[in-house]
């Protein structure tokens, strides 16, 4: 797995659904991150049905669990990424979208 951990209190650009354009580019603040060792059940069981449902996106292993406020919503809706398989970070649930770490999507796309 990749070592690119993203950092508590940082904001990084976030793609909503993993597609890298401006129209789909809001920002995600990390609020903590979580060992997979310590993960609470609800959030365990719910990357599990993810994994079953989509298992060409989500690794059936992640080290941990980025959990961030997505500016993208009224109330900083607070979002869960765990790794792809290509080993990225995307969020489970409803407002399921890639986390650009490194600035390499953004920078690939050209995105402002």
């Amino acid at each position: 797995m990749s070592n690119t951990l993203p950092i508590v209190g940082k904001t990084y650009n976030y793609f909503d659904d993993g597609k890298i354009r401006n129209s789909r580019l809001s920002k995600a603040t990390i609020t903590s991150i979580v060992p997979f060792s310590e993960i609470d059940p609800k959030i365990l069981k719910d990357w599990q049905e993810e994994v079953e449902d989509c298992p060409w996106l989500y690794a059936e292993t992640t080290d941990y669990f980025i959990f961030a406020a997505l500016d993208l919503t009224q109330n900083n809706q607070q979002i869960v990424f765990v790794r792809t398989v290509d080993d990225t970070w995307f969020s489970m649930g409803w407002w399921a979208g890639i986390l650009d770490v490194d600035n390499s999507l953004t920078n690939k796309y050209g995105i402002l």
